[in-house]
């Protein structure tokens, strides 16, 4: 009877005695290691925020086209390559590529096929390269004709994608 009398005294009340205990030494556990984790935060704020400014006033930005509009952004885009092409050869072709958007930025692309000679494409990357608008060449191809003189300089066909990228006027509407 003792033993029955300490079982029920055990089970009903040092096992949920134990249990809460157990249960509020974890959560304490779980509170601490979450402060800590608050705490680690709040000491990098000034690393982030730090960080967050560089990345703002990056120079790099002013690379990129502003424009509350799409297509305000890729008439413009079109308009500078056409000025960085045609002082040697007007293109014969311009196809803007439908804008897609990548996290903040948008991307545009302009397909352009034009002919002239390989020195005066030399000279026409040269130019998008020390544009003041951050432009990407892709998809390039080029055809020249079979014979060619040595030091001659061969009339190329050219297909190339041109892509750069537009950001939102800040505080814009859409």
């Amino acid at each position: 009877m003792l033993v029955l009398a300490v079982t029920l005294f055990w089970a009903g009340l040092v096992w949920p005695l134990l249990g809460y205990l157990e249960a509020a030494a974890d959560k304490r556990r779980v509170e601490l290691a979450s402060l800590s984790r608050d705490r680690a935060v709040l000491s990098q704020d000034a690393n982030v925020q730090r960080a967050l400014r560089t990345v703002k006033d990056s120079p790099r930005w002013n690379r990129l086209y502003v424009f509350d509009r799409p297509d305000q952004a890729v008439l413009q885009f079109e308009t500078d390559l056409r000025d960085l092409i045609k002082a040697t050869a007007n293109p014969s072709s311009m196809t803007a590529v439908a804008t897609s958007t990548q996290g903040s930025l948008s991307r545009m692309a302009v397909k352009v096929a034009l002919s002239m000679p390989i020195d005066q494409w030399t000279e026409v990357l040269n130019r998008v390269k020390s544009s003041s608008k951050l432009m990407q060449l892709r998809n390039v191809t080029m055809q020249a004709s079979d014979y060619q003189p040595v030091g001659s300089n061969p009339v190329i066909s050219i297909q190339a994608e041109f892509v750069a990228y537009f950001f939102k006027t800040p505080n814009s509407h859409s």
